[in-house]
């Protein structure tokens, strides 16, 4: 079962005006709440762990490779089996409900995400992951994205959630594989 001792959150990317706000609300809810952001960010760090990093040398494609960075370094900072990561521009509404939905439904090698994308095959979007912390480290432990923003299928041009997922995705199926290594 999922509980606020059992499960670290993790907020990552650049602090927004409202990063503040949305920690305290989550400290309602969550004993382990990890800030994973910049080395020139300011934030004040109270009651949360804050991990700092330097941005990567290029933020890839729709900062793709700030994204990478951020999740990983904030993933490998927990301590507990189960891992929420989110942006920090998003507040979770009654995170609760969410851990009792989560709980109900846990898998070994399964990550929840919110918002599927149906343009683009074995795509998730980027507001909310949840797993085993085992599996939330594979997730974000990948190459750095080259190339231009483009949504479109070329490995080098797509845009960063979907280059996350297909690298994930491609540990478990063989068509995705194929996918990734095809000029």
């Amino acid at each position: 079962m999922l509980d606020r001792k059992n499960t670290s959150l993790v907020i990552q990317g650049q602090i927004t005006q409202w990063t503040q706000q949305f920690i305290e609300e989550y400290k309602k809810s969550f004993d382990n709440i990890i800030v994973s952001t910049w080395d020139d960010e300011t934030i004040e760090s109270d009651g949360f762990r804050l991990i700092k990093s330097k941005k990567p040398d290029s933020p890839g494609p729709g900062n793709a490779n700030m994204q990478i960075k951020s999740s990983h370094e904030g993933i490998m900072a927990c301590d507990t089996e189960y891992c929420i990561k989110i942006r920090s521009d998003i507040l979770i509404k009654e995170p609760e409900k969410w851990l009792e939905f989560l709980s109900q439904n846990l898998s070994q090698n399964r990550i929840f995400v919110m918002g599927l994308s149906k343009i683009y095959p074995f795509s998730a979007r980027d507001q909310f992951f949840f797993g085993k912390w085992e599996d939330m480290k594979t997730l974000f432990n990948i190459p750095y994205l080259q190339g231009e923003y483009t949504p479109s299928p070329s490995i080098n041009k797509m845009y960063p959630e979907y280059w996350i997922t297909l690298f994930y995705y491609s540990q478990f199926s063989e068509k995705v594989r194929i996918f990734l290594n095809s000029p």
